[in-house]
């Protein structure tokens, strides 16, 4: 295996790690905002919080994306990472 091979592979692995823990931190969330709506019956509930954990992961996935920086220009990462758009 490559090194471009083995950072393929590395990057799909940290993508699959992110998605698992923005999912995981949206179900609580969600059932976090659920518990608070105690007059919804329980499968009314149950679709709030689906929405809502959809609605979490969309935005995550959103922030996930770098937006149209110029060149040049030096963003923050997740992690500590920095990155400069070429």
């Amino acid at each position: 295996m490559s090194s471009k091979d083995t950072q393929v592979l590395l990057n799909e692995i940290e993508g699959h790690l992110l998605l698992s823990a923005a999912r995981e931190e949206g179900r609580r969330a969600a059932a976090r905002f659920g518990a608070r709506l105690d007059w919804l019956t329980d499968p009314q509930r149950e679709d709030v919080e689906r929405r809502f954990e959809e609605e979490y992961l969309a935005l995550a996935r959103t922030s996930w994306r770098l937006p149209s920086w110029p060149a040049g220009v030096v963003v923050g990462g997740g992690g500590g990472r920095t990155f400069l758009i070429l």
